[in-house]
């Protein structure tokens, strides 16, 4: 007999088949094929955890761990490890600065016919200049530096004297620098009847470097600082008021300048382009790893002769007159001067100057006198001094020279 179902009975079966079915629902969903991309993260973060797994695996406790090293050793020396890694300064590439670009203008025309004079009618000149500038110009280089003066001027002797030290110009000028009496005292060169500073090339360079910075601030040009290097500042100045030009070429073309004045930058500047450009010319590029003067500096503080010096030091006399330019007298004067030794001679002078006792004297004591030698003439003593002969002669009053007398004594002029 058929009997109707119980209300609670016919929900329950229904509750448990749409659990059931949600169940079928939910698992089909989970047995789903997922889509490439998240396939593809999946994989990627199952890598990654794999990865870090095996870095865990090979750290230095976990490596202590495994052959039974003591782990404080281990984690002390990976803390070091990580911590010098951390000091450890990157590898930066420092590229050099670029050369400064030059001030002077080297594209002028009137420069083409010296660099053909350096370069092919008279190559002696630079060949000459640069074998007697070698020892100097690493020191001249940086004192040029040092004062904020172009570079290429480290070149300017060239012109001047040929890099000589003896040079004398008919007007007086003297040394490589070729600097007037009363311009170099201005600078604080010391010139007297002994001394004559501007034959010595470092002191020289570093009063014509002070000289040329000055002249470069009042005219604000290396060209006119040029020009009134070798016209003086006066007269440069008085072009530039009474024409009101304030351009060297122009000044050149015009005429306004003295000729030497006008052929002066120029010539300086074919210089250049030839030391520049040396081996383009046929000529050895100047050594710029030279040692530079081999000498040893020594305070002299008695009046003693070069020629006594080479035989306490041990070495010959022209080698040391060499180191000393700026003795025009061959001598160490009253109140001493700093002379310079060859290297490995100074203890030996040292040791042996000590032993001269406080009272030796050279055989001509007398400040700035001289007794006449056989065969000695006004020519060979003014020679001798670096004074002229003229000067020598009208300061001791001699009008005839071949009159003159064996012990004679001589007064040597200032150096003019």
């Amino acid at each position: 007999m058929f009997r109707p179902l119980n209300s609670t009975l016919v929900l329950a079966a229904s509750a448990i088949g749409l659990s059931a079915c949600s169940q079928v629902q939910s698992i089909d969903l989970r047995l789903k094929p997922q889509h490439p991309v998240e396939q593809a993260i999946a994989q990627k973060a199952e890598a990654e955890k794999e990865a870090e797994e095996e870095a865990r695996r090979k750290t230095p406790l976990a490596a202590a761990l495994r052959t039974g090293a003591p782990a404080r050793v281990v984690v002390a020396e990976s803390n070091r490890a990580r911590r010098n890694k951390r000091r450890t300064k990157p590898v930066v590439t420092v590229q050099p600065p670029a050369p400064a670009p030059s001030p002077f203008d080297f594209g002028h025309p009137s420069i083409d016919k010296y660099v053909d004079y350096y370069a092919d009618r008279d190559p002696a000149i630079i060949e000459q200049a640069l074998e007697r500038a070698a020892p100097h110009l690493s020191a001249i280089r940086k004192i040029l530096r040092h004062a904020k003066v172009p570079p290429e001027i480290a070149y300017l002797p060239i012109v001047e004297s040929h890099f000589k030290a003896s040079a004398r110009s008919g007007v007086g000028a003297a040394g490589a620098w070729q600097f007037m009496r009363g311009t170099a005292k201005r600078y604080g060169l010391r010139i007297d009847s002994c001394i004559d500073e501007r034959r010595d090339p470092m002191l020289a360079t570093m009063a014509a470097s002070q000289y040329l910075s000055e002249l470069h601030a009042r005219f604000n040009d290396w060209h006119l600082a040029l020009a009134a290097y070798n016209a003086g500042e006066y007269r440069v100045q008085r072009i530039m008021r009474q024409h009101g030009v304030n351009d060297y070429w122009t000044m050149v073309e015009l005429g306004l300048l003295p000729r030497e004045t006008m052929q002066y930058v120029p010539k300086f500047l074919g210089a250049v382009t030839v030391v520049k450009n040396a081996a383009a010319f046929g000529f050895d590029p100047p050594d710029e790893n030279h040692p530079g003067l081999n000498a040893a500096p020594v305070r002299v503080d008695r009046q003693i002769s070069l020629e006594t010096i080479a035989k306490l030091a041990g070495v010959d006399r022209d080698i040391l007159a060499e180191l000393n330019p700026a003795l025009a007298c061959k001598r160490v004067p009253l109140g001493g001067y700093d002379i310079n030794l060859p290297h490995g001679t100074l203890r030996k002078f040292q040791a042996r100057y000590a032993d001269l006792g406080p009272y030796h004297r050279d055989q001509h004591p007398e400040e700035g006198l001289h007794r006449v030698r056989q065969g000695e003439s006004p020519a060979s003593i003014a020679r001798r001094y670096g004074v002229s002969v003229r000067a020598l002669m009208r300061e001791n009053g001699i009008r005839n020279p071949r009159k003159l007398r064996v012990n004679t004594k001589l007064r040597i002029p200032d150096s003019i």
